[in-house]
C-alpha cells in the first residue's frame, strides 16, 4: 500500500470555489497517502485557471494544467490522464468532476481491496447526491432504437433553441405551459417500464458488475491503465461519455464494477450551468453536444 501512487484527474472550468472544495476533501479523505491531485483547467474564461495554479503552485503533490482551449469532458480528462500515467506513473487514477467531494477517510483502502479482489478495469461508486437522493444506475446499455429516438429528440430540439422565430415560439409555449400543460412543446424521452425503474433501484443498492457507470467519478485500475492511454474516447465534447467507456471495456473483455459501499458526494452541473446564463443558449449547447455524441455512440453500436 506505501508504494502505491493514487492520482486524482479533475476536471475544472470556471467556478474555482468548487474546485478548492473538491480539492480540500480529497487531502482531508487521503491523510494517510501522499496521493496526487492533477487540476485540468479547461482553458476556464473567467480566468480561473491561473488563480488556482498560483494557489497551488508551492503545494506538494498538486499540479495545475492549462488547456489552451476548451476542450470538453473526454479531452480534457485525457490530459490530467496522459499525465498522471506518463509523468506520475499513476498505479491508480481517479478521474472525477469538480462538483464531487470524498466522504470516507478510507476511499484509497476501499479501491485498492476491490481490485485486488475482482481483477476490473474500473471502480465505479455510489453517488450521492446533494439532495440526499441516490444517482440511479442502469444494470445494462439502453438499445440502439433509444439513442435512435434520442438523437431525433435532439435535433428536434437544437432546431428549436437556434430559430430565428425561438424569442416569439417561447413566448406561445410558456403561455401554453400555463394554460394548457399538455401541450407544451418539450423533449419527451422515451418511457421507462416499471422494471427499468426498479432495476435502477436495485443497481443503486447492491454491488454489480459490467454496468454503465456515471462519469462523474471513475476509478481507473492498474489494468485499465496498463491498457490505455486514454481514459475516455476523445471524439465527444460532452455526454455519451459512460456508455462509450463501457463499450470499450466490453470489447477488450475488461470488468467494471460498480461498488455502493464506496460513497462520493455529486453537487451536479456547477460548471456548466454557471458557463452559460440564458436558457436558450445553453440548451442549444447542450443539445447540439447530445446529437454529436449519439452519432459517435450510434455507430460505436453498428
Amino acid at each position: 500500500m506505501a508504494d502505491i501512487i493514487f492520482a486524482f484527474v479533475v476536471l475544472h472550468y470556471n467556478e474555482p470555489k468548487v474546485t478548492e472544495k473538491c480539492v480540500k476533501a480529497i487531502r482531508e479523505n487521503t491523510k494517510k497517502h501522499s496521493s496526487e491531485i492533477v487540476i485540468v483547467d479547461n482553458c476556464s474564461p473567467d480566468g480561473s485557471g491561473g488563480y488556482l495554479e498560483k494557489k497551488y503552485k508551492d503545494q506538494p503533490h498538486i499540479t495545475v494544467l492549462k488547456a489552451e482551449k476548451n476542450l470538453g469532458f473526454a479531452r480534457g480528462n485525457n490530459i490530467g490522464y496522459t499525465y498522471a500515467k506518463q509523468t506520475l506513473h499513476a498505479d491508480y487514477i481517479c478521474v472525477m468532476n469538480n462538483d464531487v467531494l470524498l466522504l470516507q477517510p478510507d476511499f484509497i483502502e476501499r479501491i485498492v481491496q476491490e481490485y485486488e479482489t475482482s481483477k476490473c478495469g474500473i471502480v465505479g461508486p455510489h453517488i450521492t447526491l446533494l439532495n440526499g437522493y441516490t444517482n440511479y444506475m442502469y444494470l445494462k446499455i439502453h438499445t440502439r432504437e433509444y439513442f435512435e429516438h434520442e438523437l431525433q429528440m435532439s435535433k428536434q430540439m437544437y432546431r428549436y433553441y437556434t430559430s430565428r422565430f425561438y424569442p416569439v415560439r417561447n413566448i406561445i409555449n410558456r403561455t401554453l405551459d400555463k394554460l394548457l400543460p399538455a401541450l407544451k412543446f418539450q423533449k419527451q424521452p422515451v418511457k421507462e417500464t416499471l422494471d427499468d425503474k426498479i432495476q435502477m433501484v436495485i443497481a443503486s443498492k447492491q454491488r454489480h458488475k459490467n454496468i454503465v457507470l456515471h462519469g462523474c467519478c471513475l476509478i481507473l485500475t492498474p489494468l485499465y491503465i496498463g491498457k490505455f492511454d486514454t481514459a475516455f474516447d476523445d471524439r465527444t465534447f460532452m455526454f455519451r461519455e459512460e456508455e462509450l467507456l463501457y463499450l470499450r471495456c466490453r470489447k477488450h473483455e475488461i470488468e467494471t464494477v460498480y461498488e455502493p459501499s464506496i460513497d462520493i458526494l455529486h453537487l451536479e452541473d456547477m460548471s456548466t450551468n454557471a458557463t452559460f446564463k440564458k436558457d436558450c443558449k445553453r440548451e442549444a449547447f447542450k443539445n447540439k453536444c447530445q446529437i454529436d455524441s449519439l452519432q459517435i455512440l450510434l455507430e460505436e453500436l453498428r
